[in-house]
């Protein structure tokens, strides 16, 4: 064997070796989606319709359910009544407070509107073309959203809250509507101190496993105010958030 045919068996043996350790390394580091539940695509999406599964890889597994997103011709209208009449009632508490808290006064998130029906949540606007944008989420939880990997559940049976790190301290996310402890500081220290407060009289007041609540009303869908098990109240702001700026 020349000197040239043995470079190209060594280069063939160790482009195979890398191949082969790069696709062992996909399939095991890999994070395989949860589970799609019980309800088929073909049943939640409006026909015809542009709507394609929307691959989830960070979602829980513990929580069924997939996300579909698509166009259709429907007005926002039809787009609603459809979905009503097929999977409602309504869940009329949880679809005010996520809208009302999404598209408060201030500087949060502006977006589309959100429905939320008992086994899926739809979410709409209008595109320029005039047909209608939508989203379909069907996770086995109150308001329909998967909790991310490695996020502190704090209810798994309804899935309603979850917590974590955020950027700017630490961050709950309740009924699909993130809210923070502050927001910009001086120095880390100011940025992640959480404010002791009082819920104001007359909110509700939702309990959770391990000493934790949360208390929230429609009158101030900006905030709301967590117990998170140390006997303590803190207030939690939609504007608190360090990318809402």
């Amino acid at each position: 064997m020349t000197d040239m045919n043995r470079a190209i068996v060594w280069l063939t043996v160790v482009v195979a070796a890398v191949v082969v350790a790069i696709v062992a390394w996909w399939w095991v580091d890999k994070e395989e989606p949860p589970p799609l539940g019980p309800i088929a695509f073909e049943t939640a999406v409006p026909d015809p319709t542009s709507a394609e599964l929307v691959p989830e890889a960070h979602c829980s597994p513990s929580v069924p359910g997939w996300t579909a997103s698509g166009e259709n011709e429907m007005s926002q209208a039809e787009l609603v009544a459809w979905y009503s009449d097929r999977f409602g009632p309504v869940n009329d508490q949880v679809t005010e407070f996520i809208n009302e808290a999404l598209n408060s006064p201030g500087p949060g998130y502006r977006g589309p509107r959100t429905l939320v029906l008992d086994d899926l949540q739809v979410i709409y606007g209008t595109l320029d073309n005039g047909s209608t944008w939508f989203a379909v989420r069907t996770y086995e939880s109150v308001s329909h959203l998967c909790p991310p990997r490695d996020t502190d559940v704090w209810d798994p049976e309804q899935v309603t809250a979850w917590s974590y790190e955020g950027v700017c301290g630490q961050v709950i996310r309740f009924y699909g509507v993130e809210f923070g402890t502050r927001g910009y500081g001086t120095n880390a220290s100011d940025r992640n101190q959480a404010t002791l407060a009082e819920p104001p009289e007359g909110w509700e007041v939702l309990p959770y496993p391990n000493g934790r609540s949360v208390s929230w009303s429609l009158e101030d869908p900006s905030r709301i105010y967590a117990n998170p098990g140390d006997g303590n109240w803190y207030e939690y702001n939609r504007d608190n958030l360090c990318y809402l700026d």
